[in-house]
């Protein structure tokens, strides 16, 4: 069988060279803005606000978690803010309230967000 186009010849080398380096690169491309979006997403920290009793202060505070990890398995990394302290972002306790356990062990007299006043 005889190919109509000789391949030795150095143009259609270089037209095939030329094609699958373009091709290459229009992928490299499209994953790279595919995927940085998805690795934005699943490396991010989020914060969630939790309100319950410490005994270790003694009374109910009001917290912000960050968490850390990838959606649908994030865990607590760091304590933002706690009402406790004078600023709220001077956070100088133990942080166990990072321990979803210890979070339950009693129960907060208000819910999050509640005021008292009536």
């Amino acid at each position: 069988m005889e190919w109509p186009i000789e391949w030795s010849t150095p143009g259609v080398s270089d037209a095939v060279i030329r094609r699958v380096t373009n091709a290459l690169g229009w992928a490299v491309l499209v994953a790279f803005l595919i995927l940085r979006p998805l690795a934005v997403l699943f490396f991010s920290a989020t914060t969630r606000r939790r309100r319950f009793w410490c005994a270790q202060s003694r009374r109910d505070v009001e917290v912000e978690l960050e968490l850390g990890g990838i959606p649908g398995f994030r865990r607590p990394a760091a304590v933002r803010h706690r009402s406790v302290f004078d600023p709220p972002t001077a956070v100088r306790c133990r942080r166990l309230c990072l321990d979803s356990s210890y979070r339950r062990r009693w129960e907060s007299s208000a819910p999050l967000g509640a005021t008292g006043r009536g």
